[in-house]
């Protein structure tokens, strides 16, 4: 089955706890606990090439870029055939000195996939962005909120060592972030169309059922002038307000059931 994950940049200290989803409704965002899409899981995955690049921010900086980033990770089958796979980074882990590009690091990481957690070097990462097939298989059910933060912490430390990116890949990142943040304002506006939608329904029911009960009542309470034609005064009276009382615990009883 899947496992809800509600991704955070928030720090090292959160990489063996994990923000699990609290089940509380957003009210500004009805889909930000929904699964992420294909689109938004790209948006915040760091390719072996991007990584070499934050290799040489402040180790803090590293690390906050690093976790809950999602990477594609290569595996080599006993065959020899080499087949690709999504995977969430979990924890940052040392290992001994190797070389990635034209560093030396011993940086790696300790990623979530469909088959489970596994630790991979940095040269063992893709370039490529994932394809719709490997999204599929990835059973690990990143929400959309937590892409979002994900993304903005990432833009901030972007931000914060724009230094170390040439001017395309700020371009970019800044794309993807607006994007992203057009996706957001997208999804607020159908949320609150579907609202506003849902109460217009729930009003024009009540109001059917508020023409409904009088209508009855109104039918119910002229019983009594067919008996008022051969009565005495004292008798019309009664009768009247017996049919009254009636038409009133009709509608009680219609409120009452509305309540309910």
């Amino acid at each position: 089955g899947l496992s809800e994950i509600e991704i955070s940049g928030a720090g090292a200290r959160d990489a063996k706890r994990p923000r699990l989803g609290d089940g509380k409704d957003d009210a500004d965002d009805a889909a930000g606990r929904a699964r992420a899409t294909y689109e938004e899981l790209g948006s915040i995955m760091l390719s072996r090439r991007t990584i070499e690049i934050w290799l040489d921010a402040e180790p803090r900086d590293l690390q906050r870029a690093l976790l809950h980033a999602i990477v594609r990770t290569s595996q080599r089958l006993q065959s020899g055939k080499v087949y690709f796979t999504v995977g969430i980074v979990m924890d940052i882990k040392t290992t001994q000195p190797y070389r990635v590009g034209k560093k030396v690091t011993t940086v790696a990481l300790s990623v979530k996939t469909a088959q489970g957690k596994k630790l991979v070097r940095i040269d063992a990462l893709s370039n490529d962005s994932f394809t719709r097939k490997e999204y599929d298989e990835f059973k690990v059910n990143v929400t959309s909120r937590g892409v979002r933060e994900k993304s903005k912490k990432l833009g901030e430390l972007a931000q914060r060592n724009s230094h170390l990116f040439s001017d395309e890949e700020q371009r970019r990142m800044a794309e993807a972030a607006e994007q992203l943040q057009e996706k957001l304002e997208r999804e607020r506006a159908e949320a609150r169309r579907r609202e506003e939608e849902q109460r217009e329904r729930q009003r024009e029911r009540a109001e059917v059922r508020d023409r409904q009960a009088q209508k009855h009542a109104q039918s119910q309470g002229q019983w009594w002038k067919q008996y008022a034609q051969s009565a005495t005064g004292s008798e019309r009276e009664r009768i009247k307000w017996t049919a009254r009382l009636r038409r009133f615990e009709s509608i009680a009883a219609s409120s009452a059931e509305e309540g309910e």
